[in-house]
């Protein structure tokens, strides 16, 4: 199997919730496990700005967050689940 492929294979059906950006913020993929998690389907997050699943004062802040990330490699990164339970997460580049 193609090495894309297979890392392709393995994020879709990885048990953790996993979205990957650009350095804008904009959702690139997301896979069905976060598709759970965030109660959407691919095509309502795809192209959006990440902030969407983060709660206030995080989603305002987003754009700061990246940009500092970008500048120090430090990350910030904040969701909020279908509950309403906000949560960190990791961050891996």
């Amino acid at each position: 199997m193609e090495n894309t492929a297979l890392l392709k294979a393995i994020i879709e059906n990885a048990i953790d919730g996993i979205i990957t950006i650009d350095g804008r913020g904009l959702v690139e993929s997301i896979n069905p496990a976060a598709c759970t998690l965030f109660q959407y389907v691919p095509e309502e997050v795809i192209g959006r700005n990440v902030s969407m699943l983060m709660p206030q004062p995080y989603k305002s802040q987003h754009d700061n967050y990246i940009h500092r990330y970008q500048q120090t490699g430090e990350p910030h990164i904040v969701g909020i689940g279908p509950l309403g339970h906000v949560f960190v997460l990791p961050c891996k580049t």
